[in-house]
């Protein structure tokens, strides 16, 4: 049986310490890079379409009802 948290963990702190050299300076790359400020995109004026499935219908358009009295 594997043990989920040996050797994958191992391998995840031995990629750090081998790029970082601690994990101090790890964690102050990952603060750096998550404090930074995020690039506001402006958000695209779409408009519905004309004749949507949610359209309100015109009460004229409605047809025959049948109710029963």
């Amino acid at each position: 049986m594997n043990n989920p948290t040996g050797s994958s963990a191992h391998q995840v702190l031995d990629e750090i310490l081998t790029r970082y050299g601690s994990l101090d300076a790890f964690s102050a790359h990952l603060h750096a890079v998550l404090d930074a400020p995020t690039i506001v995109l402006p958000n695209p004026v779409v408009a519905p379409p004309a004749g949507g499935r949610h359209r309100r219908r015109d009460p004229a358009d409605r047809g025959p009802t049948s109710r029963v009295a």
